[in-house]
């Protein structure tokens, strides 16, 4: 008997360790934020992030469940950055680098080959148009040619106990209908042993559709959105990062009334568009010499284009990087760098 509860004790301490953080789930800490911030609009939410340093475009770029996440932790902005990457399933992009690191396109002939590639099949985003191609100086503004916009922010929610806690917060979207719809990935690394708080993970993806249904006078065009959020990460390096899968879709079934006299049909949207999120707690028990520290942190999205599985490794420099890296579109890193005291 002695043997069980001297087992029993040292499973729970070891527990303690590893997780320094109340075991409950990461569904049951997310229902509890929406009963806290019932009340709360998002008016006010918003309000709240702009006091505590988040830029307009941060902000309309937040799901509402993020923004309640922040501001149930009492999030202050620490640092952010937004990149803008180019996924098309291809490897043929016409574009270099040239010695400065600008993009350039290898001829300019090959615009209209881009063009093609990145047309956005809805009707809601025309082709992008030539001129606005080039900045001044005669290189290409990836800006404006990318179909992918990402952002990594972190955002600091206080010290208890000499324990540093912070938020890692990635935003995507890619205007693209992909011909493969597996399960991507996105991964976060840190360096400075932060560790993943226990059961902190989250993340929510949405897939934009369009259909197209009826005849004569009962034709219609319909965009819509379908949405799936979980709480959990699926690889784990302590004291380096996670990686999260996203389970992407071509299209998703609504049922419509075809005719309007009640004659329901199944309706296939097909995707166009497809956005995401996803978030981490990441802490560390300072050391109290008041030194000022430095800590990095990057994000990145790897689009599966084959039928081999990648897995995803984490360096505390901190990089991420993908086996089987031929049968993933990889985004560029988002990056970010904030100080706290050890």
């Amino acid at each position: 008997m002695k043997k069980i509860i001297s087992f029993l004790l040292c499973f729970l301490l070891a527990s303690t360790l590893l997780f320094p953080f109340d075991i409950v789930s990461a569904k049951d800490i997310n229902q509890d934020i929406n009963k806290k911030v019932k009340n709360v609009s998002e008016k006010q939410l918003d309000s709240y992030l702009a006091e505590s340093g988040y830029s307009d475009y941060l902000i309309s770029t937040f799901d509402i469940d993020e923004k309640k996440d922040l501001y149930y932790n009492n999030a202050i902005f620490a640092s952010s950055e937004v990149t803008y990457s180019i996924l098309t399933e291809s490897d043929n992009i016409p574009l270099q680098k040239d010695y400065t690191g600008k993009f350039q396109l290898v001829n300019k002939n090959d615009i209209e080959k881009i063009n093609v590639i990145l047309k956005d099949k809805s009707e809601e985003n025309k082709i992008i148009e030539n001129k606005n191609l080039y900045n001044i100086d005669g290189t290409v503004n990836l800006m404006r040619l990318s179909n992918f916009t990402s952002s990594l922010v972190s955002s600091y929610l206080g010290t208890y106990s000499g324990l540093v806690k912070y938020k890692l917060t990635y935003n995507w979207t890619w205007n693209y209908d992909p011909q493969w719809t597996l399960t991507d990935k996105i991964g976060f690394a840190w360096s400075d042993d932060f560790d993943a708080a226990y059961n902190t993970s989250m993340y929510k993806y949405t897939c934009y559709g369009r259909a197209e249904y009826g005849y004569g006078s009962s034709h219609k065009v319909e965009y819509g959105s379908n949405s799936v959020q979980n709480y959990k990460y699926n690889e784990y390096a302590p004291g380096s990062g996670i990686a999260l899968e996203y389970d992407i879709i071509g299209s998703y079934n609504r049922q419509r009334d075809i005719t309007g006299t009640g004659s329901w049909q199944t309706v296939s949207f097909n995707a166009y568009k497809h956005s995401g999120w996803a978030s981490v707690q990441i802490s560390k028990y300072s050391k109290k010499t008041g030194v000022g520290e430095q800590t990095g942190a990057v994000a990145k999205y790897f689009h599966k284009r084959t039928s081999v599985q990648g897995t995803v490794t984490f360096s505390p420099t901190p990089r991420l990087s993908i086996t089987n890296s031929l049968g993933y579109d990889q985004s560029d890193d988002a990056a970010v760098t904030f100080r706290w005291v050890n």
